[in-house]
């Protein structure tokens, strides 16, 4: 997943043609909760918090925050390097769409 490479012939799929059914999970299970989680997790351990909470659709989503959640924000700043380093006006829109952007974006990240 890192280095895809394409078999004789073979192509990717387009994003238009991925669009329909793939920017709803994207927008509902990534953007606004993992990415959501990850960022509010993120915050919360930079500041010493035992609690992360926040609500979601599905109601309110709390966690404790301890030495296993470096972790996480260790990859939510590998995803936000990934993005930075990949970004233009296309994959922009598209993150604005499914709210992934904002979590993504932030140029506030962990030092961790």
């Amino acid at each position: 997943m890192l280095h895809p490479k394409l078999e004789v012939g073979a192509k990717f799929e387009t994003w238009e043609t991925l669009e329909a059914t793939l920017k709803p999970f994207i927008k509902n299970q990534i953007g606004n909760l993992f990415l959501k989680w990850s960022n509010e997790n993120q915050m919360c351990f930079a500041s010493n918090s035992k609690v992360c909470k926040f609500e979601t659709k599905y109601g309110m989503w709390e966690n404790e925050v301890g030495r296993a959640q470096k972790y996480q924000v260790k990859s939510l700043n590998a995803l936000r390097a990934k993005f930075k380093a990949c970004r233009n006006h296309k994959l922009d829109k598209i993150m604005m769409e499914t709210c992934c952007f904002d979590a993504l974006a932030n140029r506030q990240a962990s030092k961790i």
